[in-house]
């Protein structure tokens, strides 16, 4: 009984334990070929595919930046919190070698490995040093790219940016993502730029729109995990309510003004599991 039973209910319990503690390593003992036997084997095959996850989700993390970078008159921040392991939401941004500033904040539709997978091939799109000058010349290249490999099965929203400290001139082209909104003065102003997601279509015909911007501006971009999260049963924030929010959260530099951001959004929220991935991305201008 304590042999075909107890020790296996034991380590069975062990092994949910392991679990709880993302312990992925842990393996259960080889059983009597019976129903425990056939669950224990089971079991060990889960968490292996678990621990291929959590590792996947540490290489995907890699992939984000770290900490605030910074060119002359800007800087720029941006963090994502994913809703599960692995998340659908990219950001990415670095100074260029001339001086410039590029960014980008893209949102694969749903999340999970295969849009983990969409991101990281943008990604490495993004690190090829032959991209062009012009964002939307960048978006058609990442178009092409997704377009062709993945066969319109799975597309992704993205804003690019490039930031040219002469003159405190911003470039944006925008492929499908919303909530583009520039901060001056107190005031709040969306803006419009609209264009088709990447991989739905070879010709998408992106268009630059340029900015002239002004010392103390703040720019702020987010996915839609932010304004669709619940803040009742059935009831989401909804984008009205973020901007009439936006303008007192704005801090002094960009990290400081995405925390706030974060901390006012914790306070809204039901408590319970995230539904989609959130990131935020803040550009500011002194």
């Amino acid at each position: 009984l304590s042999r075909r039973f107890l020790h296996p209910i034991r380590e069975l319990t062990r092994g949910v334990e392991a679990v709880r503690r993302q312990a992925f390593s842990f393996r259960l003992p080889a059983f009597d070929p019976d129903e425990l036997g056939r669950f224990a084997a089971t079991f060990n095959e889960m968490v292996a595919g678990l621990e291929e996850v959590a590792l996947a989700r540490l290489v995907q993390e890699s992939l984000f930046p770290r900490g605030p970078v910074a060119v002359e008159g800007a800087e720029v921040f941006g963090a994502c919190v994913p809703a599960s392991q692995l998340g659908g939401d990219y950001l990415d941004y670095h100074a260029l070698p001339d001086g410039r500033l590029l960014f980008l904040l893209g949102d694969v539709a749903g999340h999970g490995v295969s849009a983990a997978l969409v991101m990281a091939m943008a990604k490495a799109v993004m690190a090829h040093p032959a991209l062009a000058d012009r964002p939307s010349a960048i978006l058609e290249v990442l178009n092409r790219v997704l377009t062709r490999t993945l066969k319109r099965r799975k597309f992704m929203t993205c804003l690019l940016g490039l930031y040219q400290p002469v003159g405190r001139q911003l470039s944006l082209a925008n492929a499908g993502q919303p909530y583009l909104y520039l901060l001056r003065g107190g005031a709040l102003r969306a803006l419009e730029f609209t264009g088709y997601p990447l991989g739905m279509s070879d010709r998408s015909g992106f268009k630059d729109h340029d900015l002239s911007l002004l010392p103390g501006d703040v720019l702020v971009f987010f996915t839609d995990g932010l304004p669709e999260a619940f803040v009742g049963p059935s009831r989401q924030i909804g984008h009205l309510e973020v901007e009439r929010h936006l303008p007192g959260l704005v801090r002094d530099g960009a990290q400081a003004t995405e925390a706030a951001i974060r901390a006012w959004h914790r306070t809204v929220v039901m408590p319970g599991p995230q539904e989609d991935d959130i990131s935020i991305l803040v550009l500011t201008i002194t």
